[in-house]
């Protein structure tokens, strides 16, 4: 019975229209520099759900930038999804045609055709092909196409304390095809190194910060970073530092008073934040031995604040996975592959939420946010069928 319906709906996947749907949004620009940001491109794909009747709400999030909510009521009480992704993406910075859609062959190029213009589009047309069918799925699907990840995910994280969860959900995030079922946490932290600033010619009677901080920074990649490539998750590798940025001092005859430090640690499942910061705190009390009056801190970055990015690891075996191998199945002719996300996306936002979410998106994450920036639309047609495809097959 389920092949019967899928044929069917498949039948609706249009990959000339599809084109065309993916091309004008890509023709919007969304980042951080325009005005109202994704307004314009949020209107538009809701005008597109609303036009085949689909039920769609635009939940303003801030200012006049909203979240796109489309839903699909199903007909049974079976399992519901929500398809997710982002509407945002960077600045064009060195892109010379950054949106104009352009198509050579098999490829269209633009800011924001892979990362994630293609993911959610393809999302929302798959919506749009069941609509069509006349099929009802068993559980009720849903697109949230969110604002504001590509800066602090604070689209996802309005959404989920604002709107009603389902039970799995897909992130439509680069991963060419491929099913992410892991992805690491990360957080940033800054550390103040203080010392006591003299004249050099007196240095003895200062506390030089620079050095303290040479300390600091040796200590990471000395003690932590050794310990931390032990630590390996089958998906996602070894857990990670980096030391991203450094700065302090005056001027060459000024012992420095001050320095700093911004590291990401980026954590396998199995660590919590809490055990990310135990070991920086022994760091830390190690540094500060011998100079009482100066010790060093750090804290949480304004980027970390905004959403806890915790690691994300479901099993092969639950229904969400399953359901879209399945689907990867029914149209690739093979079980898509399964990897771990090198990077961190609203998926973690909707896992914590409690809303198993895994990513699979027709992009490539090596094309993202690059000056050539762009994605196979064969690709695209494809991630639309195994999004239609999925809700039916859902355990």
């Amino acid at each position: 019975m389920n092949g019967d319906i899928l044929a069917k709906v498949f039948e609706f996947v249009d990959k000339e229209e599809l084109t065309a749907f993916l091309q004008k949004a890509i023709q919007i620009p969304s980042h951080i520099e325009c005005l109202d940001q994704e307004k314009e491109v949020a209107e538009f794909i809701a005008q597109k759900m609303m036009a085949v009747g689909i039920e769609t709400e635009l939940q303003i999030v801030e200012g006049k930038r909203p979240n796109v909510i489309s839903t699909i009521r199903g007909d049974r009480n079976g399992k519901s999804i929500t398809f997710n992704g982002h509407i945002d993406s960077i600045p064009p910075f060195d892109m010379t045609e950054p949106f104009s859609g352009r198509i050579d062959g098999d490829t269209m190029y633009g800011r924001g055709t892979s990362d994630m213009k293609s993911g959610i589009i393809a999302m929302a047309y798959a919506m749009i092909a069941i609509k069509r069918s006349g099929y009802k799925p068993p559980g009720d699907v849903v697109l949230s196409a969110m604002v504001g990840e590509e800066y602090g995910s604070f689209g996802a994280t309005h959404y989920v304390k604002h709107s009603k969860l389902t039970d799995y959900g897909v992130c439509g995030e680069p991963t060419g095809l491929k099913i992410a079922t892991a992805q690491k946490g990360l957080h940033w932290f800054e550390f103040n190194v203080p010392g006591r600033r003299i004249h050099s010619s007196v240095s003895s009677q200062g506390i030089n910060a620079l050095k303290r901080l040479n300390q600091l920074m040796t200590l990471i990649n000395e003690k932590l970073e050794p310990s931390l490539k032990k630590r390996t998750h089958h998906l996602l590798g070894s857990s990670l530092v980096n030391l991203g940025k450094a700065w302090g001092g005056e001027q060459p005859n000024v012992v420095p008073g001050e320095a700093h430090l911004q590291i990401e640690r980026r954590y396998i499942p199995g660590e919590t934040l809490k055990s990310v910061m135990v070991e920086l705190d022994e760091i830390v009390a190690e540094c500060n031995k011998g100079y009482d009056g100066y010790p060093i801190s750090y804290e949480s970055m304004p980027y970390s604040l905004l959403v806890t990015k915790t690691p994300m690891d479901i099993p092969v075996e639950h229904p969400i996975v399953q359901g879209m191998l399945a689907a990867g199945k029914s149209v690739l002719g093979e079980q898509p592959d399964i990897f771990g996300a090198p990077f961190w996306g609203d998926a973690g936002v909707l896992s914590d939420a409690g809303v198993t979410t895994l990513l699979f998106g027709p992009g490539e994450v090596s094309d993202a946010h690059t000056a050539n920036e762009h994605v196979s639309l064969e690709n695209v047609f494809k991630a639309a069928k195994i999004y239609a495809a999925l809700p039916f097959l859902l355990g």
